[in-house]
């Protein structure tokens, strides 16, 4: 059941539960409050992009060079500075809600180069997949770009 709709972010009624203590956060939850987050605090991160939960799991495991270039496009990778990524340790296409484990990726623009950061309280339990999507934006920003 849909309990609120606000920008491009949804929360159903289960996902309220997830807020009460040894409640787990879910792909909805942490992409409400990153957009929470970009509407707060306005011009302040206007050249931050919080990369929603369901996106990074999508460019993870998107291989079509066409549909990566569409979507470096329409995230605005060229006019970003700073990238703030989720990411969990679900590897099965079927489920991309799934999952047990979340880190975070945070990527800064130096440059033509991006400097990446990896937080994890499991020290590396999303790692691989952590420098795949650093791999892949770094990728994607030149294209971005032309």
């Amino acid at each position: 059941e849909l309990v609120l709709s606000w920008k491009s972010a949804r929360i159903l009624r289960g996902d309220l539960a997830l807020l009460e203590p040894g409640g787990w956060l879910n792909d909805r939850c942490i992409t409400f409050y990153f957009a929470w987050l970009a509407a707060q605090h306005g011009d302040a991160v206007g050249r931050v992009l919080f990369l929603s939960a369901e996106t990074a799991f999508w460019l993870l495991n998107e291989d079509d060079p066409e549909d990566l270039a569409d979507a470096a496009e329409g995230l605005e990778l060229r006019e970003k500075d700073l990238f703030i990524c989720p990411l969990n340790d679900e590897t099965n296409l079927e489920r991309a809600n799934g999952g047990s484990h979340w880190s975070l990726l945070v990527a800064r623009a130096d440059g033509p180069e991006l400097r990446c950061t990896y937080f994890d309280s499991m020290a590396t339990g999303c790692l691989a997949a952590a420098r795949q999507l650093a791999a892949k934006l770094a990728a994607l920003r030149p294209a971005a770009a032309g």
